[in-house]
Order: C-alpha cells, then structure tokens, then sequence
C-alpha cells in the first residue's frame, strides 16, 4: 500500500527531521510508529499525506511515486486517507453530525447520501445520540470519537492517527485503541503514531521504532519497549 524506500527530510541545511528511512506498510495492517516527541513520528505521517515532500528518496502509493502526483490531482489522492490528530480539530461552531457532513459536503456528496452514511458512522464510534451535540458539551473521550467519525466518513483506505490518545486517561484510551482494532478489522490500514508505552507493549502490534530521526526497530510482534 504505501512504501518509503530511504527518505530523508531536512528542515535546516543541518536538522534532520527523518533520515535514511525505508520500510512498507500492507493493506489491512495495522502499524504503530513509536518514539519520544521530536524522533520523525508526525513527519512521517506528514509525508505520507503529502502535506510535506521528502528532501530525498521516495514514497509509493499502491506502487506510484506521491511525489509525481500532479497539485490538482492531491485532493482525489488525499479522499483515500483519513486523518485523526490529538487535540481531535472539531470545528467548535458546529454539531458532531455537521462537522462530519462538512467533510461529505466538501467531496459533494448529495442530501440523500449524507443522510444515509451519518448514521451509520455515528453508530460505530457510538456517538448516534450526540449527534446534535457541539464539540464543548462532549468529553475527550466522544470528541475523538467524533475525530474518528469524521476521518471514517468517506471510507478511507487508510487512516493516520496521531497520537489520539495523547489527551485522554487510560479507560479512554483503551475504548478509542478498540475503536481503532474495530476499523482496522473492517479492512481499513491503520497508522498510528505514538509514544505511550504501555499501549505499546499491551497491543502487541507491528512496532516501528525511531529515534533521533532515524528507523532504529521494526518488530513484526510489538510490544517494544521505548
């Protein structure tokens, strides 16, 4: 699905943000980036966004260089993935249901199939009876729920999720890794970035570790210990 093959980023002529880093995540994987804050966590999950390009090496998406993706072309690139940040990015002026049909209606989806699929996301992050909710009347827990409502809404082939349980305490932590293990068995590859141990070592999933912008780990069984 998406492969880095010895990529590099630099910010400064002499800060490295990633450097010489290679390895593929599958369809239907589910995959943990670790480290401690500032070793190539959010870079790596911006590069494979597009949002960033490498200073050197490549990214392949399905085998196609995202750096020879054409400007007017990233927008139909960028539908195949959703994206789940720490502090959730909920549009405050706007309920849980209307800030998930703002992602459908930028992909100018009709009335009828916003009305049809709202429900139906609602239902598996469980929030269908906050719907008319806004972002200040949910705990952190609902708001990421409704982050990842929101990421899950145009069926996405993969999801990058970014530390999403940086903010909440362990019983919602626990509720949002299940959440993720749920969607990731409907067929959807999950990214996870992250630096909290004991999620790593209690998910057992593949781990790649990176220290000081470098790839230092990747262990197919998990449970690293940073």
């Amino acid at each position: 699905m998406i492969e880095l093959k010895k990529v590099s980023k630099m910010y400064l002529p002499d800060v490295a943000a990633l450097k010489d880093v290679s390895f593929k995540v599958e369809d239907r994987e589910f995959v943990l980036i670790a480290g401690k804050s500032g070793a190539g966590k959010t870079t790596v999950l911006k590069l494979i966004l597009a949002r960033e390009y490498p200073s050197s090496g490549r990214i392949l998406w399905h085998d196609k260089d995202i750096a020879q993706i054409k400007k007017r072309e990233l927008p139909f690139y960028r539908r195949k993935i959703g994206i789940v940040f720490q502090d959730y990015k909920l549009l405050p002026s706007k309920t849980v249901w209307e800030n998930i049909a703002f992602v459908l209606e930028a992909l100018d989806a009709d009335d009828e199939e916003i009305e049809r699929n709202i429900p139906k996301v609602l239902e598996i992050v469980g929030l269908k009876n906050k719907a008319d909710k806004f972002p200040n009347q949910l705990s952190a827990g609902e708001s990421q729920r409704a982050a990842i409502a929101r990421a899950l809404i145009h069926r996405p082939e993969m999801i990058l999720a970014d530390e999403p349980t940086g903010n909440l305490d362990p019983y919602n932590t626990s509720e949002i890794i299940k959440l993720f293990l749920k969607i990731n068995e409907f067929g959807t590859t999950i990214i996870l970035a992250t630096h909290n141990k004991e999620l790593i070592k209690k998910l057992k999933k593949r781990t790649i570790l990176f220290k000081d912008a470098k790839l230092i780990r990747d262990d197919e069984k998990g449970g690293v210990i940073l």
